[in-house]
C-alpha cells in the first residue's frame, strides 16, 4: 500500500513538473516584443516577392481583416480627368488584397522603411514609409499604418491603411541636401 502511494506521489511531482516547465517555456517563447513586430514587416514584404497569397494572408488576424487604400488628392484629380466617377478608395479583405496582388502584378515588390512601432503591451501599431514596384519599376509609394494584435503566440494585422500616391504622377522628391 505504501508503495502505491508512493508511484502515485512521484507521478503527481512528474505532472507537475512537466507542466511548469511547459508554461515557463511559453512565456519564454510568447513574448510580444518589437522584435516580432519587425519580423512580421519582413515577412509582409516576402509573402508579395513571392507571390505567396497564403503566406500573406496568414501574417492577418483574419482572412477577413479590412484592408483600405486610399490615393492622395493629386493623384485621385489626375484619374478623375479620364474617369470622373473615379474614387481613389480601395476598400478589400486581406484575402482580396493578396489574391489582387498575385493576379494583377509580375514580380512585385514593397519596400518597408522607416519603421515606427507604438507598443502597449499586446497591441501595437506600425508607421512606415513603403515602395511598390513591379518588375523593377517604381509604381507607387506612401505611408502605411498597420493595427496589430499579439495573439496565438505571435504578432498578427487586424487592419491595414495606406495611401497610395503613384509614382507617375506624383515622382518621389530626393531628399534634399542642406548646405551649411
Amino acid at each position: 500500500m505504501k508503495r502505491l502511494s508512493a508511484i502515485r506521489l512521484i507521478v503527481i511531482i512528474f505532472l507537475i513538473g512537466g507542466l511548469l516547465s511547459t508554461s515557463e517555456s511559453y512565456a519564454r517563447s510568447a513574448d510580444p516584443d518589437k522584435t516580432g513586430i519587425n519580423l512580421l514587416a519582413k515577412k509582409f514584404a516576402d509573402a508579395i516577392a513571392q507571390q505567396d497569397s497564403a503566406a500573406l494572408v496568414s501574417l492577418f488576424f483574419s482572412p477577413d481583416s479590412p484592408v483600405i487604400g486610399i490615393m492622395s488628392a493629386k493623384t485621385e484629380q489626375s484619374r478623375k480627368k479620364f474617369n470622373p466617377q473615379f474614387q481613389g478608395l480601395s476598400v478589400a479583405t486581406a484575402r482580396q488584397f493578396a489574391g489582387t496582388l498575385i493576379r494583377q502584378f509580375h514580380a512585385p515588390e514593397e519596400r518597408i522603411t522607416n519603421l515606427v512601432v507604438q507598443q502597449d503591451s499586446t497591441l501595437a501599431q506600425l508607421h512606415f514609409l513603403y515602395t511598390f514596384w513591379e518588375k523593377g519599376q517604381l509604381l507607387q509609394w506612401g505611408k502605411e499604418h498597420w493595427s496589430l494584435v499579439w495573439a496565438e503566440g505571435q504578432w498578427l494585422i487586424t487592419s491595414v491603411n495606406y495611401l497610395i500616391r503613384e509614382a507617375a504622377i506624383e515622382p518621389i522628391k530626393a531628399p534634399s541636401s542642406r548646405k551649411k
